[in-house]
């Protein structure tokens, strides 16, 4: 019998060990979330922290958890493709039923808003 509450039960746990980590500012801000979007860790370098420009590492903070939220969607997407899967037709692309690519089709890419903080 098909136990569709108990599978997300269990997805929502294998999200939940799934750790993502992104950066910005060639890694003077550095998070780690969880798959399931949950803020795990933030490692700001201390050069950043005596620093006068706050608004700067608020930027790079933004940029960083935006960064991990989007790995942490695609790891996300990939545990429900393998859970799906078991009860989907073969060559059945979920991706699409999801409205995105697929798990395959994901590329770690540059944030187009924040070239300059990189």
């Amino acid at each position: 019998m098909f136990n569709g509450l108990g599978m997300l039960g269990d997805l929502q746990k294998n999200l939940d060990k799934i750790i993502v980590e992104a950066e910005a500012g060639d890694g003077l801000v550095k998070v780690e979330a969880t798959a399931s979007k949950k803020l795990y860790n933030i490692t700001i370098d201390p050069s950043l922290v005596n620093t006068d420009d706050l608004e700067e590492l608020e930027d790079l903070i933004v940029v960083a958890v935006n960064r991990a939220m989007k790995v942490a969607d695609h790891h996300s997407q990939t545990e429900m493709e393998k859970m799906a899967g078991s009860f989907l037709p073969p060559n059945f692309d979920i991706g699409e039923l999801l409205g995105g690519g697929g798990a395959d089709d994901y590329e770690e890419e540059e944030d187009e808003d924040n070239e300059d903080i990189k």
